[in-house]
């Protein structure tokens, strides 16, 4: 029997007698849930086991026609409905908790309809605690106005209250469209500028004609009611774990603004981080989540900004900024440009506990990992979204970020992945704007290797070529041995394209795995066998051995960057990614593919193309020696 039912059973006389002669659905949730619930239950009262009930039955069927129903508390506070497709199911929600179990049918004792849905969260009503029934089913002014009516005496609103109702806004938090407001507590405008709070700024922290729950937002992001011709800021929800003992839900729930369209004056290009701090509230026209600051830009530096995240997302950087690497929080302070991308206390929980430890104990170590994660330069996503693909010089002046957009298969949204050192991030709070640059919050420590050599190859989009070549016979499998380690020059897909245009025929031979015996034969010119090497040891030695033959490595200035070139067998290829760690060994990314004519035989290939390889070879050993000697006099 489900614990929901005792608890009616104990507390519930009223809710009996409606069960017994009216039509109602009843929403129960799990013994889990009620167990888990911010609701200590053993003081539980009727109220709270009245929300779950309308005296309105719905099944699944026609939940869609319903956008809410009004349940049996006092005021008759709504529970909310909403249904997302999952793949080809539906998946169905009241308030935040989702439906598990659907549709069970009943009758009562006067043989009218009754419907039980099992689901997954418990629903928590506002009820006031006075005696007033006028503060019942309060919508969101009337919340924002006496939030300690309903003994949420921790959560001051009034600051946020009084901007509203000296604004022409104040209809929008009357209005009973049902919409998503965002409210936060007095202490986050501590360090605004007051001035700056006017309508648009109000209009931010809604949603208009939608109610969205925490578990509704998805990565998708929304628009505000601040969206209009001048301004476009959108509001997009963060999950992320939590490893403070005393939050119980294990996770903690962020709102960003992205101000993609601003004024330049109140509404600053860029986006703005709160945390949630209570979420799910609902009310008469909707849901509140109160949240711990205003969605509006503070004038700060980068180091202001990392430090307001002192006790949210970033407390791992910055402590280790102050115990380990304190010089570098001039260059954050200073009105000189930087970016940084700062990894986030995910992120940093991630690492082996060995790698933590050096993070703990060489402070000369992790002021050079934390100047990989520094440019000297203002950047933000729109600029790396011009270029699909840049390099960028790091703090240190030697070493390179990678920064690639991606684009992902629901439309308009981009990935954006910074690589550094062979870890691979991606940006998941881009563009928090401070005066002297951008903060750009990633998922992964830079510099620090959490793969394997084979993981880097299957999961880099710019490799898998290469990745497949590799699957033929398990070639592939040698990069999992215990105990071996690689260094492996990794053709790009940009390479395998140009053989592909060359000559098509060969090139599809190669993919179909009829042989693998000459793809096999092709990928050991890329591979050193028990070392690794990096590009300034593979540089300092000029000369390697490899499976067959030798490869050069030379290092040259252009347009006033490094580069770096290899040669094998006189096919020349530009190294663009340099310095790719794994666990096992280091991938630097090639821009050609090291084959010969010798490679392939006649009988494997067409006539036409095995002529055209002949030509290709004397054309690419003309190029190159022309090439060597214009370099020879660079």
């Amino acid at each position: 029997m489900l614990l929901f039912f005792e608890l009616i059973e104990t507390h519930g006389q009223v809710i009996k007698m409606l069960m017994d002669y009216r039509t109602v659905t009843v929403f129960a949730p799990t013994n889990a849930a009620l167990t888990r619930s911010r609701q200590d239950l053993a003081t539980i009262d009727e109220q709270f086991l009245l929300y779950h009930l309308s005296n309105t039955p719905v099944t699944s069927d026609s939940f869609h026609k319903h956008k809410y129903l009004s349940s049996e508390v006092d005021g008759n506070l709504p529970v909310w409905l909403w249904v997302r497709a999952y793949y080809n199911e539906r998946e169905l929600y009241v308030n935040n908790a989702k439906i598990i179990r659907r549709d069970i049918r009943l009758r009562n004792k006067l043989d009218r309809d009754q419907v039980l849905h099992i689901i997954d969260e418990v629903l928590e009503p506002i009820v006031a605690k006075d005696s007033d029934a006028s503060y019942n089913n309060p919508d969101a002014f009337k919340f924002m106005a006496n939030p300690l009516a309903f003994d949420m005496h921790q959560f001051q609103l009034t600051d946020f209250e009084y901007f509203v109702h000296r604004s022409p806004r104040k209809h929008v938090f009357t209005a009973s469209e049902g919409s998503t407001y965002f409210m936060p507590v007095n202490s986050g405008f501590t360090k605004v500028n007051r001035s700056f709070i006017d309508n648009k700024v109000i209009d931010v922290h809604v949603i208009y004609d939608k109610v969205l729950f925490t578990r509704a937002f998805g990565r998708e992001e929304f628009d505000s009611y601040a969206d209009v011709d001048s301004v476009k800021v959108q509001l997009s929800l963060i999950n992320e774990t939590s490893y403070s003992p005393n939050n119980l839900d294990g996770y903690d729930l962020y709102v960003q603004s992205n101000t993609k369209l601003g004024d330049f004056n109140t509404l600053k290009l860029g986006v703005v981080v709160a945390k949630i701090l209570r979420a799910n509230v609902p009310i008469k026209n909707g849901v509140v989540h109160i949240i711990d600051r205003p969605l509006v830009a503070i004038e700060q530096n980068v180091m202001e900004i990392i430090e307001d995240e002192k006790d949210k997302r970033l407390s791992e950087l910055y402590s280790l900024l102050n115990s380990s690497a304190p010089s570098l929080l001039h260059v954050l302070e200073s009105a000189n440009p930087v970016t940084f991308f700062a990894p986030c206390n995910e992120a940093f929980h991630s690492l082996l506990p060995s790698q933590r430890l050096i993070l703990q104990t060489d402070p000369h170590a992790v002021k050079k990992l934390l100047e990989l994660h520094m440019v000297p330069k203002s950047l933000t996503t729109q600029n790396i979204a011009h270029q699909v693909s840049m390099s960028v010089i790091v703090q240190d002046n030697v070493r390179k970020l990678f920064l690639r957009v991606l684009d992902v298969p629901k439309p308009p949204f981009k990935n954006y992945t910074v690589e550094g050192g062979g870890m691979n991030a991606t940006i998941i709070t881009p563009n928090m704007m401070g005066k002297n640059g951008v903060v750009h919050i990633i998922d992964r420590v830079l510099g620090i290797p959490v793969q394997t050599l084979y993981e880097v190859l299957k999961n880099d989009i710019e490799l898998t070529e290469t990745y497949n070549m590799g699957q033929q016979e398990r070639w592939n499998d040698r990069f999992l041995s215990p105990g071996m380690v690689f260094t492996y020059f990794v053709p790009s897909n940009d390479a395998w394209r140009k053989v592909q245009t060359v000559y098509p025929h060969m090139f599809q031979q190669l993919q179909s795995g009829e042989n693998s015996y000459h793809v096999k034969k092709i990928l050991q010119h890329h591979l050193i066998v028990n070392s690794k090497y990096s590009m300034e040891e593979l540089v300092a030695l000029q000369v390697l051995s490899m499976f067959e033959g030798q490869v050069f490595v030379r290092k040259v200035f252009q347009h006033g960057e490094t580069e770096y070139w290899l040669e094998w067998e006189n096919v020349r290829a530009r190294i663009r990614r340099p310095d790719v760690h794994t666990k096992n060994g280091v991938i630097h990314v090639i821009d050609a593919v090291l084959m010969k004519q010798s490679d392939l035989t006649v009988g494997s290939f067409s006539s036409a193309d095995t002529s055209l390889i002949i030509s290709l070879s004397l054309t690419t050993t003309i190029l190159i020696s022309l090439m060597n000697i214009c370099l020879s006099y660079a």
